[in-house]
Order: structure tokens, then sequence, then C-alpha cells
């Protein structure tokens, strides 16, 4: 479940406001005629990074080795992924055929091998499928997708392990360009997930994982407007309904309406989003939430060679601590990147979280604080590119049962390209 980082909806304003000067003097009396939709951009990359191109038909091909708390955005420490020798092969293949501009059909396989270090479990086989159909129309942009995963996530909040996760989603979204500065952007999809118990689990934590098997129903429209030159503004509504099998008291839907804005001077970028959500549980008893969620992320140049990421967020996910409906995390993480040489990047990484319960646990309401703090290093080549990350991570609980450790975690990635 997914929702946006929190903020105050006047602090939003504010900042669009303190916005608007700089943007003006940014590209005075410019504006964005660009006509195009931003998945057409994204397709023409991907065809350009080709693997290998007969006719209509374009390959995409890797194989990547990683850390099984590693991802394209973050490093997630979690227990599993963090005593030992613990990783994944993986070889994403994406096949596009390119029937006309205007229509794009692709498959996406990705076959992965997990070496999971014992007592913990044997190795396993995991696989991840997607299928799109893409239209680009004159006004319209419409995806029709359908995409099934049965492979190790890592889930670094509450559970703070490596599971087996199964999911299957279907749906469609897109882009209505009004104009070529209104846009209205939906998304619409039916998500079934289960963590099986057949299937390599943490003995700590699988009796627990079938309480999270739940479907779901999810809708989000936004209005996006490009009212300043490099800035546009940006209004949201989402709705989704949720149902457990397992455990019907947390079925429950979720509302949120948000307001925020997106900067883009070329190479620096910063999008802010924010706004009142409500969580309302069926089941009578269980607390409902209403407050502020939502997110913001930025990435700016500091000189020539040094590039700083930034992303904050305030959300909310399903517990099966005690009676505990649901609690709230808040994420915050940082990276500078230096370009050493034309093969060699450098960087900082700076993570911190803390998860929120709304009830009491023997007299104490729960908060569980997480930090991460750490160097690495990228070397790229034509055909690979690999590195290491080395730091220091501290989890801390203020209940007895709350999950704690600290030490130095070692993350290592490797990609290729045939």
């Amino acid at each position: 479940m997914k929702m946006r980082l929190g903020g105050v909806v006047r602090c939003v304003a504010a900042l669009t406001l303190l916005t608007c000067p700089f943007t003006l003097s940014a590209q005075e009396g410019l504006r964005d005629r660009d006509p195009t939709f931003s998945a057409s951009k994204q397709i023409a990359t991907d065809l350009n990074q080709a693997s290998a191109h007969s006719g209509p038909f374009y390959l995409l091909s890797h194989i990547q080795i990683a850390d099984l708390g590693y991802s394209d955005e973050l490093y997630l420490p979690v227990v599993a992924a963090s005593k030992g020798l613990t990783f994944a092969v993986s070889a994403p293949q994406r096949l596009y055929f390119v029937q006309s501009r205007k229509a794009v059909y692709s498959v996406q396989v990705t076959p992965t091998y997990a070496f999971i270090r014992k007592p913990d479990g044997g190795n396993q086989f995991g696989w991840s499928a997607r299928g799109d159909a893409q239209y680009l129309l004159n006004h319209l942009y419409l995806d029709l997708y359908g995409e099934a995963f049965n492979d190790l996530r890592a889930s670094s909040a509450e559970l703070d392990r490596i599971v087996t996760q199964r999911n299957r989603e279907a749906g469609a979204k897109g882009e209505i360009k009004y104009s070529t500065r209104t846009s209205l952007l939906f998304t619409a999809a039916h998500r079934s997930t289960n963590y099986p118990v057949d299937r390599f689990q943490p003995v700590e934590v699988v009796a627990l994982l079938p309480l999270l098997d739940r479907t779901e129903n999810d809708y989000r429209v936004s209005l996006l407007h490009k009212t300043f030159p490099v800035t546009s503004l940006l209004l949201a509504g989402e709705r989704n309904d949720y149902t457990f099998p397992n455990f019907v008291a947390h079925d429950a839907r979720r509302t949120y309406t948000g307001v925020g804005f997106i900067w883009d001077h070329g190479r620096e970028q910063w999008h802010l989003e924010a706004g009142p959500t409500k969580l309302n549980f069926s089941a009578v008893g269980v607390k409902d939430y209403t407050g502020i969620t939502g997110n913001t992320d930025a990435s700016f140049r500091v000189a020539e060679r040094s590039l700083l990421n930034v992303a904050v967020a305030r959300d909310l996910d399903f517990s099966v601590v005690g009676q505990q409906g649901y609690y709230v995390f808040d994420r915050a993480q940082a990276s500078w990147n230096y370009l050493a040489t034309r093969h060699l990047t450098l960087r900082l990484i700076s993570q911190v979280g803390r998860d929120t319960y709304p009830e009491t646990t023997n007299g104490i309401f729960r908060r569980d604080q997480y930090s991460f703090n750490g160097v690495g290093w990228d070397y790229a080549v034509r055909h690979a590119q690999g590195g290491f990350d080395v730091g220091y991570f501290r989890r801390t609980s203020n209940v007895l049962d709350g999950e704690r450790q600290h030490g130095i975690r070692l993350l290592a990635h490797l990609s290729f390209t045939p």
C-alpha cells in the first residue's frame, strides 16, 4: 500500500510560491511546448539501448548480481540480507514489438536465483513477468498491462526480513493531454498479494505472513498543469479498497487528496506532493487514521561533477503486531555522488526511518527507528557496471519484542549488458 508524504497543505502552497520567482528568472519568456508524452521518450530510450534489433523487434537483455537488500533506489539492510552471504542473480529480458509509432507491445521476463545463507534456508528460484500494450495517439497515451511475480522481496519496515511474495496485477494507466501545458494522468489496477508458506519464509514471522494476504483495487487521477516556465502544479486524488481473506478486521478503504508541484530544470528536478489521507476499517474497534501523508524527492547539481539526491516520505502500511491496524512510517534518505573519473563514481549515503503505532503496547506507544550511513562506489564500462557500499546500520525499538540490531553492512551489486 503506497501513500504519499506529508507536510501541511499550507507548507505545500508556500513552497510552490517560493518556487515561482526562481523558475520565472530561470527561463524568462519560455514555455514548454513539447507535445509528446513522457512515455514515448522512455520507449525511445529503451529502443536505443536494445541489445539486438531485427525489423520491428527490439531485445533488451541484462544480467544482474546484487545483495537481496539492494534496489535501484536504496539499500535495505534487513536481517536476512545482512548476516553473511545472501544475494541473487537475475536476468531481465524485455522484448519490444513496435507495430507502428502509435502501437508498441512489450513482454518482460526476469528469472531469478537467490542464494540464502543457512540455517535460514536454502537456495530458491524466483521469477517475474510483465506484458504491456501501449498506445500513443494524438491526445491519449494508454498502457494496458498485466504482471506477476513469485520471488523474494525485502520488507524493511515492520517485518524487517526477506520474504517470498506472490503478486498478480492487471490494470490500465495513461495520460490525456488536453494541451501542451495540461494533462490528466490516471491509473486503475486490481492486485492480489500472497505470502506462500510452501516457499522460503523467515521462521520468526512465517505464522504472521498469511495475515497480510490481500486483494486490492487502486484508483488514482491527477491533473498536471505547466503553470510556470519550468514548474508544473499538481492536483491528485486516490481511492484504495482492501480485502484481507485471513484477517477480515483489516478490510479497509483509503482515500487521499493531494496537491504539489514538479520543478524540472534539466539536470535538476524537484517533486513534492502532500495532502489529507483517511484509512477507514470496516471492523468496529479498529482505530482509523486521519492525517497528512505525501512525499518529496529532489536531485540537485552541487557542482559540475557532484549530484545530491534527497527524498523524504510519510506513509502508512498494515500491521500484524498485536491489535494494531496500521502503523505510520517516516523515511528520509540522501546520497551525494561524485564523478571522480569517466568510469568511477564515489558515493556517500545516509538513511533514517521511524515506525509509529497508534495503539499502546503495555502502556507504551511503540516506536521503531533505524539509520544507515555509508560510503560506496560504482565503476562503469561499456557493457558492465558494478560497485560496493559499506556502512553502519542501527535499528532500535522502545518495546521488548521490537527488532534490534546494529553493525557494519556490506553491499555488492553488478550488472552486465550483452
